[in-house]
């Protein structure tokens, strides 16, 4: 008798497991960001910045962010800077309800010297300032001024 309740606890959890199972993960809000705009810089040094703009799709808000990424002339990832910003929008005016930043650093002699985030009108606006030493000695100095903006309509530049 143990073993036929057994058994049946056992199909029992399976079967509610396999049907609950995707309802939660797929009754959860769509939060993946769509990229809307991208775009390459080159320096005279053979570095050079992409930068993306995505946005997570929303009816009452509008939600973005702005990512660059330094390379070196070897095509390595240096650093990454990205402002996220959350905003309001009626389609006479848009306004930054919210503002943040993130720093991600790749190469081991890249160091944030500085970094700030804020909010105004209708930016959300990430400062930082990136530090390169080597010996102990600063060789590089790159300011990031990124600005994420939105328009009385919801795009975000």
């Amino acid at each position: 008798m143990k073993r036929i309740t057994s058994i049946f606890l056992s199909i029992f959890f399976s079967v509610l497991f396999t049907v609950l199972m995707p309802i939660n993960v797929y009754g959860q809000t769509n939060s993946s960001s769509c990229i809307i705009n991208k775009y390459t810089i080159y320096l005279d040094d053979g570095s050079y910045y992409v930068t993306i703009i995505s946005e997570v799709p929303s009816k009452s808000t509008k939600t973005g962010s702005k990512t660059t990424t330094h390379y070196g002339s070897s095509n390595n990832a240096l650093w990454k800077v990205t402002v996220n910003g959350t905003f309001t929008y009626d389609g006479s005016s848009a306004i930054c309800t919210s503002a943040s930043h993130s720093v991600t650093v790749y190469e081991n002699n890249w160091y944030i010297h500085s970094q700030n985030s804020y909010k105004t009108s209708n930016k959300a606006i990430a400062d930082v300032t990136m530090k390169k030493k080597y010996l102990g000695i600063v060789t590089s100095t790159k300011d990031v001024h990124l600005v994420l903006a939105c328009d009385k309509n919801g795009n975000l530049s």
